[in-house]
């Protein structure tokens, strides 16, 4: 942290070919994107990751205060297994960068999306669309329907740094 109140959060939206990522320094989103995570060895996913985070701590001047993320729906299907293995890859990275690791449910990110105006009962599809103009109108960026994992991750940034600040005033 660069100054006294300054808080910096990195969101994440773990992805099983992409992740999503949002910097945020208080209220401010300072920098997003997506990593291509695509790896049958997870050994190697967990190193890009590292890597392209230290990366974009080095490139953003950012010390974060915590990573979260989201925990991956998974559902009952074949692909279960792999998306909550990926919970475990972010608690990984979270030591290796030496920093704390939060998650947080897809409810908690879907409720502060809800203040910003996100309707519940969507489906999928359409919840990820909602994401993604949602993240358009209240940061002034510009992201393609297709960069839901970038909105999901800017969202997890919001809910995270909603959580500090509450801990803050207590």
């Amino acid at each position: 942290m660069a100054g006294g109140d300054e808080r910096v959060v990195v969101g994440i939206d773990p992805g099983s070919h992409k992740c999503g990522y949002a910097v945020m320094v208080n209220d401010a989103l300072m920098g997003y994107g997506a990593v291509n995570t695509y790896s049958k060895d997870i050994v190697s996913r967990v190193q890009r990751i590292e890597i392209g985070l230290r990366t974009m701590f080095h490139e953003q001047g950012v010390r974060p205060d915590v990573i979260a993320w989201e925990t991956p729906y998974s559902g009952t299907g074949a692909g279960a297994a792999g998306k909550s293995g990926l919970q475990q890859v972010w608690m990984v990275i979270g030591m290796l960068c030496t920093l704390p690791s939060e998650q947080f449910m897809p409810l908690h990110v879907a409720t502060v999306q809800a203040t910003w105006g996100r309707k519940r009962g969507l489906d999928r599809k359409a919840g990820k669309e909602m994401s993604v103009r949602l993240a358009n109108e209240r940061f002034g960026i510009e992201l393609e329907p297709s960069e839901s994992d970038v909105s999901d991750a800017i969202w997890v940034a919001v809910t995270a740094m909603k959580k500090l600040r509450e801990a803050d005033k207590a």
